[in-house]
């Protein structure tokens, strides 16, 4: 096996720079790679890709094969059997049968696309990320007792009653029963094997929608921070059974920051909330939120910091944030544009605020997310 830290840092730019190059690529990894003849081969253990390397020193594969770790735990093997272009199909399988038989540890789940010829090897990786994802989440074998969903194949969620119904009961508060309607939902998801990137995305719009709810709630000034942090427990789960346990966690510490709601709030800061809701995404005043429940700019401010626990602009900036996030997560638009968007005229300001309530940058919480 060739190893070295050098051919990772090859794969990562060659991954981020997305030139596909694909031999020119293939070269500087190895000169005994060849496209029309490669095998690409993504495996996950059980452990740290680094922990094995002292297994793998020494070890003999009658293949020429060049191993690069793509992540902490998962490796991609480029395989290269020295047959005839192309080779046959069943060859290629005998080839990876083979490669596994000669790896000195257990394989958790693994992955091959045999045509890198006619796909190309930066999608043929994205390929193999996408199948090991769903095999691992799935707890699969093959998938000869299912009908595989790539990335992107879902049915249309908002066709699922209990989606569509989610949105109206939670749009009402009706907090519990929206919980429920969840539950349903990811359950109706992995029913259906959808590929767990489409459930993340899914199941994230929906944690996104309690959340931006919360903003009718008195729950102090880090009103949304708690069940915020779980919302990457439920995003990066790997298996089915961690997710749900996951948004078990996510609802617990939801409750748990509503269970100190105010029983009851004055009408001047309801019709307040009603109106930073509607007009977050524009530019608003004390003076223009205070004239909708006819007070004055000082009792207004006076009287929201006692309800809420909070000065209201940073209310107005928390729930700026939450909508983008959600543009960061499931849209292309650039940093100025959801700066704008989300309410929030200089980008400057916008990061800084987004760092203030969350420890971390716009461009980072996107990069983070699309891992």
């Amino acid at each position: 096996f060739s190893y070295a830290k050098e051919k990772r840092r090859l794969l990562e730019d060659y991954m981020k720079s997305g030139r596909k190059d694909d031999h020119t690529f293939l070269l500087r990894l190895d000169p005994r790679l060849q496209l029309e003849t490669l095998t690409l081969m993504m495996f996950r253990l059980d452990r740290n890709v680094d922990s094995i390397l002292g297994a793998l020193a020494g070890q003999r594969c009658p293949l020429e094969a060049v191993l690069v770790p793509y992540d902490e735990t998962a490796y991609l093997a480029f395989i290269h059997d020295g047959g005839a272009s192309g080779g046959s199909s069943m060859r290629k399988r005998a080839s990876v049968s083979q490669f596994l038989k000669y790896l000195p540890f257990p394989v958790d789940a693994w992955s091959t696309v045999l045509n890198c010829g006619e796909v190309g090897v930066y999608a043929g990786i994205q390929t193999c990320q996408d199948v090991l994802d769903f095999k691992l989440y799935y707890s699969l074998d093959s998938f000869e007792q299912i009908a595989y969903r790539g990335r992107g194949e879902a049915v249309q969620i908002a066709q699922i009653p209990f989606y569509k119904s989610f949105f109206e009961v939670a749009g009402r508060y009706q907090i519990k029963e929206a919980e429920e309607l969840m539950r349903k939902c990811l359950d109706t998801l992995h029913g259906m094997y959808c590929h767990p990137s489409d459930i993340k995305q899914y199941i994230s719009g929906m944690c996104h929608k309690l959340l931006s709810d919360m903003s009718m709630f008195e729950t102090g000034g880090d009103w949304f921070s708690s069940p915020l942090e779980r919302l990457p427990e439920v995003e990066s789960a790997p298996t089915r059974a961690a997710r749900k346990s996951a948004l078990e966690r996510f609802f617990e510490q939801y409750g748990a920051a509503l269970s100190s709601a105010a029983p009851k709030r004055s009408n001047a800061v309801l019709q307040a909330l009603a109106y930073i809701d509607e007009h977050y995404a524009e530019k608003i005043s004390l003076e223009q939120i205070a004239a909708q429940s006819h007070v004055n700019s000082t009792y207004m401010s006076e009287l929201f910091k006692k309800e809420m626990g909070v000065r209201l602009i940073d209310y107005i900036n928390n729930l700026r944030v939450i909508h983008a996030c959600e543009y960061l997560r499931f849209s292309n638009y650039s940093m100025g544009q959801i700066a704008e968007l989300c309410g929030f005229n200089d980008q400057n300001y916008f990061t800084k605020v987004f760092k203030k309530f969350l420890n971390t940058t716009p461009s980072n919480y996107r990069v983070d997310f699309k891992r």
